[in-house]
């Protein structure tokens, strides 16, 4: 069975090595809150609390707790793939804020290659690297061809501009490439 606070959570997506923020929607920190406790995990292993204005857990290297109750991941791994949860309480130890956070973590995209062949006119797009990726070419603007895969490919006919673009992207990164086809 699906925990309600999973169902409930706020979806993120981090960039694998890349550092991460997840901040509190709707908190605004003040003098009312006592105590601000982050736990990961299904076993909701505790990793990083705040405690009358003090940083009360030895935080891993990984996790920072800055002021606003923010919870800081640095340099993202494969394996902080999980539920994050906050959990707010004020001076009088009522709960103020509870909010699960699910996230992801996606390889970014590299930067696409474009070849062509000139006898047939098929132009290919493709990107190495990437969590799925989604590859989009343009010419002047408007969309050629699209696809959720790493390779895609186009035949062209022949006109003024041979200005092509091609774009990976996914939720954690974009880059694009830009070539001039010259053809005999």
């Amino acid at each position: 069975a699906v925990s309600k606070d999973v169902r409930n959570a706020l979806e993120v997506w981090g960039a694998l090595g890349q550092d991460i923020n997840l901040d509190i929607p709707d908190f605004q920190m003040s003098t009312d809150i006592d105590d601000i406790k982050w736990e990961k995990g299904s076993d909701k292993k505790k990793i990083a609390q705040f405690r009358k204005g003090k940083l009360t857990s030895k935080e891993e290297a990984a996790y920072k707790l800055l002021e606003n109750g923010t919870l800081k991941i640095k340099h993202l791994k494969m394996d902080d793939q999980n539920t994050y949860k906050v959990s707010i309480y004020d001076t009088e130890g009522k709960s103020v804020l509870e909010k699960t956070f699910d996230m992801k973590i996606l390889e970014r995209v590299s930067k696409p290659d474009i070849s062509w062949t000139c006898i047939n006119k098929i132009l290919t797009c493709k990107v190495t690297n990437g969590t799925d990726p989604e590859l989009n070419l343009y010419q002047n603007g408007s969309n050629l061809s699209k696809g959720s895969q790493r390779v895609i490919t186009y035949k062209w006919t022949p006109s003024l501009s041979r200005k092509f673009n091609c774009t990976a992207s996914n939720k954690v990164s974009e880059e694009y490439r830009v070539v001039d086809v010259s053809c005999p």
